[in-house]
C-alpha cells in the first residue's frame, strides 16, 4: 500500500432496506468504543486497499454477496495513516451483516441501516465526508 505507519480500508454499504427509495447505509456499532462505523481494518504487508476491505468485511460482517456494485472510493492519506473507504451498493436481501461472522461479536455489538440523512450521533468522523461526497457530487445512491 503506502509508506504510512498505518494503512487500512473498509466498505460503506449503501442500500434501500425499507423499499421506499431512500438511500441508507449499513453501520456497525464498535464493541469497545460504541462508535458507529464500517467494517474494515489494517492492511497486511503488500495488500491492496480493496483486498484489505474485502478481507476485513468478510471477517467482521460475513461473506460478501454476489451482485454488489462498486459506487466509488475515497482515500484519506492523512498525516499518520492512509485509509480508503469503498462505497458499495448491496443487492436487495443480501443478508449482511451475518452476526455469526468470525469477528462480528468481537468487533461489533450491533449493526443497523441508517438513512444517509440521519446518521447516529456517534458516527466515525471519516463516514461524514463520504456521505457528503455521495450527496453533493454523485454518483446518485
Amino acid at each position: 500500500m503506502a509508506k504510512w505507519p498505518y494503512a487500512g480500508a473498509g466498505i460503506l454499504f449503501i442500500g434501500d432496506p425499507t423499499g421506499d427509495a431512500s438511500p441508507h447505509c449499513l453501520l456497525g456499532c464498535r464493541s469497545r468504543s460504541g462508535i458507529w462505523s464500517i467494517p474494515g481494518g489494517e492492511a497486511h504487508r503488500g495488500e491492496q486497499p480493496w483486498d484489505t476491505a474485502f478481507r476485513e468485511t468478510n471477517e467482521e460482517f460475513g461473506e460478501l454477496p454476489n451482485g454488489m456494485e462498486l459506487i466509488c472510493s475515497l482515500r484519506f492519506p492523512l498525516l499518520i495513516f492512509d485509509w480508503t473507504t469503498f462505497v458499495v451498493r448491496l443487492p436487495e436481501g443480501s443478508g449482511l451483516p451475518d452476526r455469526t461472522a468470525r469477528d462480528f461479536s468481537n468487533e461489533f455489538r450491533d449493526a443497523a441501516w441508517f438513512p444517509i440523512t440521519a446518521l447516529p450521533l456517534k458516527t466515525h468522523p471519516l463516514i461524514h465526508p463520504v456521505i457528503i461526497r455521495l450527496r453533493t457530487r454523485g454518483p446518485r445512491v
